[in-house]
């Protein structure tokens, strides 16, 4: 196809040449691999990103259930929540420190401090929270 740009001047257009396709096509090759590598970090990343904040709340749900439970000497003793298909809940205790105080007025009072110990197996890794908890 031909073009008059000014009198007497002639550009004649033509399509793309074999050299100019076989560049675009190996800056393709290299520009697409590194997007979908990409996009693969990002989706695996929030998958490991969504599975700890699951198994967080798993634990902080556990250590208050359990703080709205009866007292117990065992880790045996306390009910534990519902888990979703995938992840396990353990609960470990151990006595921290035992006390005695003088009551005010009538027999000394002996407490105990229990360390409660939730650790949360998910999908990709595991998570431990502890609290203690004061029987009186």
């Amino acid at each position: 196809m031909r073009q008059r740009n000014r009198p007497g001047t002639v550009i004649s257009q033509r399509g793309m040449t074999l050299l100019e396709i076989v560049v675009a096509l190996a800056l393709m090759g290299l520009v697409i691999p590194l997007v979908l590598g990409g996009l693969s970090a990002i989706t695996t990343n929030t998958d490991h990103v969504y599975d700890r904040s699951v198994m967080l709340e798993l634990a902080q749900t556990q250590l208050e259930y359990i703080e709205s439970q009866p007292y117990s000497e065992s880790a045996a003793g306390y009910t534990l929540v519902i888990t979703p298909s995938g992840y396990t809940i353990q609960v470990q205790t151990a006595t921290a420190v035992t006390y005695t105080y003088a009551a005010p007025k009538s027999t000394p009072t002996q407490e105990t401090v229990q360390l409660i110990m939730v650790t949360v197996s998910g999908v990709y890794s595991s998570l431990a929270v502890s609290r203690y908890r004061v029987r009186g």
